[in-house]
């Protein structure tokens, strides 16, 4: 596929208008989403993912997908997957990140023009043999609704946590800053609870994040620190003030509000283990026990949301007629 060639040549007035309908998008979150996604277009990067699948074969079906809007091109690894598994593919765009997701639709339909058939952008779905489909606890409801009885992968909240320890480098602490600042902290991949070994440099770990670069930050999500830090003062509630992130203290797993990280101490007697395996259904990533830190927000092909290996699903979870 020559589709990264394209993805490079993001236009500026389409970039520009992505900012205008999200504003929590900003320039430099859109080109780094782009560079991670680059990879995935490559010819010998899907050659190799695609070998241990089976081809597809039968006659296809009609997988709808809903995309979220959170992140710039979040929902376009659903839509690669739907199209190599050979069925026919309807998307719903979310309205946050419409003009992202059809710019880089029409660009590919472009290129292969074989899938305009197969490939369509839609306001309301026809009926479904599969529904990929991906937003709040609450919208997952509301998804489950619209498509009764319909095979379904259906992604509800989740957050990522990391561990540090007194083996965690400077360079580290300072990479560690991507897997929570990237995207105002608004997705799934982003690291909101902090798990502390007994004896980590916790003065390296602040000046770490405190030294984030302000030009890689949105202002709405500095407004939104600068509220969090008043709200806390009025409770009179305990935090460490780190400038971009304020550091809470807490026992347990929590989602954050944005602007806060959670830190668990060790040395409060918490089992981390223990805790990631008790919300392993809460979890994405596990940065400094399973990713590397500072790679929550460079995503592989292979690497599928909530660990649910979709085109496998799509290949052999259901049957056609």
């Amino acid at each position: 596929m020559a589709v990264g060639g394209a993805l490079r040549n993001l236009p500026e007035e389409t970039l520009e208008l992505a900012i205008q309908h999200n504003p929590w998008f900003t320039r430099y979150y859109i080109e780094h989403a782009r560079d991670q996604i680059l990879p995935w277009f490559d010819r010998t990067s899907l050659s190799e993912f695609l070998a241990s699948y089976p081809q597809p074969s039968g006659n296809r079906g009609i997988i709808g997908i809903i995309t979220a809007g959170n992140l710039p091109f979040v929902g376009l690894h659903d839509v690669l997957m739907g199209v190599l598994s050979g069925n026919q593919v309807r998307v719903k765009l979310s309205r946050q990140d419409s003009v992202l997701m059809n710019w880089f639709i029409q660009t590919w339909q472009d290129i292969l023009p074989e899938l305009r058939t197969q490939l369509q952008v839609v306001e309301a779905f026809p009926s479904l043999d599969y529904l990929l489909a991906t937003g709040s606890d609450n919208s997952a409801r509301y998804f489950q609704a619209i498509q009764p009885g319909v095979n379904a992968i259906i992604r509800k909240n989740r957050f990522s946590v990391a561990r540090v320890s007194p083996n965690t480098s400077s360079e580290e602490f300072h990479a560690l800053g991507d897997d929570i600042f990237l995207y105002n902290g608004l997705g799934c991949r982003n690291v909101s609870n902090l798990f502390i070994e007994d004896g980590t440099n916790l003065t390296l770990l602040q000046k770490s994040l405190t030294a984030y670069p302000k030009q890689k930050l949105n202002p709405l999500y500095l407004k939104k620190v600068k509220q969090e830090r008043a709200r806390l003062n009025l409770k009179g509630a305990a935090f460490r003030d780190w400038d971009s992130i304020l550091a809470i203290s807490n026992t347990g797993l929590s989602n954050m509000p944005m602007g806060c990280l959670n830190l668990i101490m060790e040395k409060d007697s918490i089992d981390f283990n223990g805790l990631v395996q008790q919300n392993a259904h809460r979890i994405q990533c596990a940065v400094g026990l399973v990713e590397a830190i500072g790679s929550s927000q460079a995503p592989r092909l292979q690497d599928f949301a909530d660990g649910v290996d979709t085109l496998q699903k799509l290949l052999t979870d259901w049957k056609h007629t």
